[in-house]
């Protein structure tokens, strides 16, 4: 399992043996990691929606949220994306589409595909889910926020250095992701990995 610290001194490791040298400040490093780990959990999901994430790195970030609603869900606090969704009907739970804001207008007009138990329908409005029809239990599949990582550092003697403890450690640990993030932090910067197909495979090796 990769750290925040073995990624920090992965990044500096890759500047040192770079022609023009450097050095990524924590602070620098700091900025930029929350970012960087939010564009490889988008990357994560889009493979598993895709069906191309087979292993459990991106499904052990998925909350549930089961409750009884009367037409309106709001997203949970610690809510990043839907995943999902479910009504229960006759006594099991059936998926509940989400639309788009037309779609949902289409249906809305039609005489044919009217939403009922058997065929509920859904549709996003800010930081609510609407559900038609509007009584019942749902159960409401998302992907969590994930936690902004960064690096802490004491004063030992006369130097700044990390405090490994009071630091908030990275929540995305596997080494395809580990090469992926340290790969945008790096060009950033205007390095490129010699090993360079990392950023083109990294996805498909989850």
């Amino acid at each position: 399992m990769k750290k925040i610290t073995d990624l920090y001194n992965y990044i500096n490791d890759r500047l040192r043996i770079d022609e023009r040298g450097g050095r990524f400040s924590i602070a620098s490093f700091n900025r930029m990691i929350g970012l960087v780990q939010n564009v490889r959990y988008d990357e994560l999901i889009s493979a598993f929606e895709s069906n191309l994430d087979s292993s459990n790195t991106t499904s052990k970030f998925i909350s549930v949220d089961s409750r009884s609603i009367s037409g309106i869900l709001s997203f949970p606090t610690n809510f990043y994306k839907t995943s999902s969704l479910e009504r229960l009907s006759e006594a099991k739970y059936i998926r509940c589409d989400i639309y788009t804001l037309k779609e949902w207008g289409e249906r809305m007009r039609s005489s044919v595909d009217v939403p009922s138990d058997l065929n509920p329908m859904a549709r996003i409005i800010g930081n609510t889910i609407e559900i038609m029809p509007a009584v019942g239990n749902v159960r409401h599949y998302y992907f969590r926020k994930l936690t902004t990582p960064s690096l802490a550092t004491t004063i030992v003697g006369d130097e700044n250095v990390i405090d490994d403890a009071a630091s908030v450690d990275l929540e995305i640990t596997d080494n395809a992701s580990f090469e992926r993030m340290a790969n945008m932090m790096l060009a950033k910067m205007g390095i490129t990995l010699e090993n360079a197909p990392v950023a083109q495979t990294a996805v498909q090796n989850v």
